[in-house]
């Protein structure tokens, strides 16, 4: 299924070149552990490419509640 998804014409590769030092304090200390790290991560690409991180994980709205990340990420 992978295979085939990268193979559409309508997929996009988004390489993650996501640099954590460009948080600011808020966002800096709501990571906990590395799940966090992961999710920042994500919603900063989304932010940087003007995108949705779209997620049905809830528990990742604390980590961008107040973060300028925020709305670039919809959890359904």
């Amino acid at each position: 299924m992978l295979e085939a998804t990268c193979r559409n014409t309508d997929h996009e590769f988004w390489n993650l070149e996501i640099n954590l030092l460009g948080l600011n304090s808020r966002e800096r200390l709501s990571l906990i552990g590395k799940k966090q790290v992961a999710d920042m991560q994500l919603m900063m690409l989304a932010f940087e490419k003007a995108a949705h991180l779209v997620t049905f994980d809830s528990g990742i709205r604390e980590l961008a509640r107040g973060t300028r990340f925020a709305k670039s990420l919809l959890v359904i």
